[in-house]
C-alpha cells in the first residue's frame, strides 16, 4: 500500500500553525500544499508565511518540470493572502555583480514548536514517489521552543548576513519585520547599514524568470 506520511505531516504540521510558518526547499509544486496554507492562511488572521526557495532551478530540465507547478503553486497562496506571505530567496550583492543563493535545504519551523529537517521537497516525487527521510522536533517545554525559534533565526541570519540576535530583534513577533534586516555587501559583517544594501528580494515571478 502507498504510504504517504511526508504529505501527511507537512498538511497537519500547516493545520497547527497559529502564528508563523517559516519554510525552505528546493521545489515548490505540491497542489495540495498550496492549499492547506491558503485555507491555513484564511482561517487565521494572526498567521504569516515566509518561504526561501531558489530563485531559478539550476538544469533545463528542472527549469521546465518545476516552473509551472511553482507558478501554480504561489498563484493559489498570493489569491487572497498577499499582505501575510513573503516568498524570497537570498542574493548577495559584491558590486560589480550579484549572485543568488542555491536553496537545497528541506526545512520547515511551525511557531516555536515544530521543527522539521529532511530530505523532502514540496514536489510530487517525494510525496508519493521518492523514499525520503525527515526528521521532526517537536518542542514540549519552553527550553525546546527557545531552541527551535533559535535555529530559525540562525538560518534568518545566514541568508541575511547579520546575527541571530540581529534577526530576533527585528522580529517582533512577525516575519515581516525579520525581512527588514538588511546587511553589508560582505555576507558574514555583523555590523549592518539599512540605507546600503539589502540580501533579500521579494520574489517577483514571471515565467521567464522561471
Amino acid at each position: 500500500a502507498e504510504v504517504r506520511e511526508v504529505e501527511a505531516l507537512f498538511l497537519d504540521a500547516i493545520d497547527a500553525a497559529d502564528r508563523t510558518i517559516y519554510i525552505e526547499n528546493q521545489y515548490l509544486t505540491v497542489t495540495a500544499v498550496a492549499k492547506r496554507l491558503a485555507r491555513r492562511l484564511r482561517q487565521n488572521p494572526k498567521l504569516e508565511l515566509l518561504i526561501v526557495a531558489p530563485h531559478a532551478h539550476e538544469s533545463w530540465v528542472e527549469s521546465h518540470t518545476m516552473r509551472n507547478g511553482r507558478i501554480r503553486f504561489l498563484k493559489l497562496l498570493r489569491r487572497r493572502n498577499k499582505d501575510r506571505i513573503r516568498v524570497v530567496y537570498p542574493e548577495v550583492d559584491g558590486g560589480d555583480r550579484k549572485t543568488q543563493t542555491m536553496i537545497h535545504s528541506k526545512v520547515m519551523v511551525v511557531d516555536d514548536r515544530l521543527l522539521r529537517v529532511g530530505s523532502a521537497n514540496i514536489n510530487n516525487r517525494s510525496m508519493g514517489a521518492d523514499t525520503e527521510c525527515d526528521l521532526v522536533v517537536e518542542a514540549k517545554n519552553q527550553i525546546e521552543r527557545d531552541a527551535i525559534v533559535a535555529v530559525r533565526n540562525r538560518l534568518l541570519g545566514e541568508h541575511c548576513g547579520v546575527s541571530a540576535e540581529q534577526v530576533a530583534e527585528n522580529f517582533a513577533n512577525q516575519l515581516a519585520g525579520a525581512l527588514r534586516v538588511a546587511a553589508s555587501d560582505v555576507k558574514t559583517q555583523v555590523e549592518f547599514n539599512p540605507a546600503r544594501v539589502t540580501l533579500w528580494r521579494q520574489m517577483g515571478y514571471t515565467q521567464h524568470q522561471l
